[in-house]
C-alpha cells in the first residue's frame, strides 16, 4: 500500500493548456491529485484522526447522544460547537493537527457563524494559529438572528 503511494506520487509535474498554449512543465510537491482513482481514499486515509481527534474531544455539539460536532462533506469539514470557547479549542485541534503534517487550509475561505437571537450576541473572535509574538489570523465572522448580517 505505502509503495502504491509513494510511486503514484513521486516526481509529479503538471502543464496548463489555454486555448492551444501550453505552459512549461513545473513540480508538484503537495495536493492529492485532482480526479485520481485513489485520491478520495487518500485523503479520508489522511483526514481520519483529525475527525477522530475533534470527535474525541468531546467539544462539538450533541443531539442527544448523538456527536455531530465536526459533520464533513467532500473535503469540507464544518466544527460546530455550542460556545465559542469550545469552538476556539475545535479550531487549535485543526491547527495542531495540520501544522504536525505540514498542511493548511485557507483562512480566507473560512467562516464563523453565530447564531443568536440576542441584540448583542457575545464576540466570536475565532483565531486560526499563533506563534510566539501573538501573531493571529482572525477568521471572519457573520451574526445571524434578529442582527442582519
Amino acid at each position: 500500500m505505502l509503495r502504491t503511494l509513494m510511486t503514484s506520487y513521486r516526481n509529479l509535474s503538471c502543464t496548463f493548456k489555454i486555448n492551444s498554449h501550453v505552459s512549461d512543465s513545473f513540480h508538484i510537491q503537495r495536493s492529492v491529485r485532482q480526479g485520481e482513482v485513489l485520491s478520495t481514499f487518500y485523503y479520508l486515509t489522511y483526514v481520519d484522526d483529525l475527525l477522530n481527534d475533534l470527535e474525541n474531544s468531546n467539544l462539538g455539539c450533541r443531539v442527544l447522544s448523538t456527536r455531530c460536532g465536526n459533520p464533513t462533506y467532500a473535503d469540507d469539514i464544518a466544527l460546530i460547537a455550542l460556545s465559542p470557547l469550545n469552538l476556539q479549542r475545535m479550531v487549535d485541534i485543526v491547527f495542531s493537527y495540520l501544522n504536525e503534517w505540514r498542511c493548511d487550509i485557507n483562512v480566507k475561505e473560512s467562516n464563523v457563524i453565530v447564531f443568536s437571537n440576542m441584540r448583542n450576541p457575545p464576540d466570536a473572535c475565532i483565531m486560526y494559529g499563533s506563534d510566539f509574538c501573538n501573531k493571529r489570523t482572525l477568521l471572519s465572522t457573520w451574526v445571524l438572528g434578529k442582527i442582519p448580517i
